[in-house]
């Protein structure tokens, strides 16, 4: 399945990405126009499911959910979770998550899918699909019923256009530009975005459960297809090219 990772935190993370603005403006993610709007551009780039960063109860990602789903039901295009605290916490968090998986728009193969970044180790990942197999979980490292990859560094330190696991996932990138940083570690080419996009779809082919885009709008750390100055539409009609 094609997914992307997407961030519902803004206004209160704009300060720490500097270097873009999107065409869309200085957005807040709770506004439904807007997230009808992204789930358009999703749509028409072929992509099936957004990856929607989740911290806390009560924080911008966890208003911002329901709103997703309820837009996601309107538009036929379904969301899963990406649990980003620490693992401490998921006693607490998870059946609460648990409680929004019934909505049809919610992601699911065989279980309600979720993925989970602080997984570094099999034996994290092993204890936790174990403790909630309720869950589908996509994990960092070997365990979870499946594994994905945010991005990878390559042997220069820098962070990699491509990023490859297992046979389960492959995850490609348009660039990367930290708003604390000088200059691109990863920078944008639209040709070479496409090339690996096209490896993508062939791993689809080839029965990979998980073809990943990071990201729709990861603005600090500089990976979005969405339009703006930085990008005005570049990545996102490679990503349609490619897979649409």
């Amino acid at each position: 399945m094609r997914g992307i990772f997407y961030y519902p935190w803004y206004p209160s993370h704009w300060a720490e990405a500097p270097h873009i603005t999107p065409a869309l403006g200085h957005y807040d993610s709770l506004n439904r126009k807007l997230i009808r709007a992204h789930i358009t551009m999703m749509q028409w780039a072929g992509i099936d499911f957004g990856i929607a960063s989740w911290w806390d109860r009560g924080d911008d990602t966890d208003k911002a959910l329901p709103i997703l789903l309820d837009e996601g039901r309107r538009l036929g295009f379904k969301w899963a979770v990406h649990y980003e605290p620490e693992l401490a916490s998921a006693p607490s968090h998870f059946p609460y998550l648990q409680g929004l998986t019934a909505h049809s728009a919610y992601l699911k193969r065989d279980r309600p899918v979720m993925f989970v970044w602080n997984t570094w180790t099999p034996e994290q990942a092993v204890t936790l699909q174990r403790s909630w197999p309720q869950w589908h979980l996509v994990t960092q490292a070997a365990g979870g019923v499946s594994e994905y990859r945010y991005a990878v560094k390559g042997n220069d330190g820098l962070i990699q256009r491509i990023a490859v696991v297992n046979r389960q996932c492959f995850t490609s990138l348009p660039g990367f530009w930290r708003g604390n940083e000088a200059a691109p570690q990863l920078g944008r080419d639209p040709a070479q975005f496409h090339y690996a996009l096209t490896w993508a779809k062939a791993t689809e082919a080839a029965g990979w459960p998980w073809q990943l885009i990071t990201s729709f709008n990861e603005w600090p750390e500089g990976t979005g297809i969405e339009p703006s100055d930085l990008d005005p539409g570049l990545a996102l009609q490679a990503v349609r090219s490619a897979w649409a």
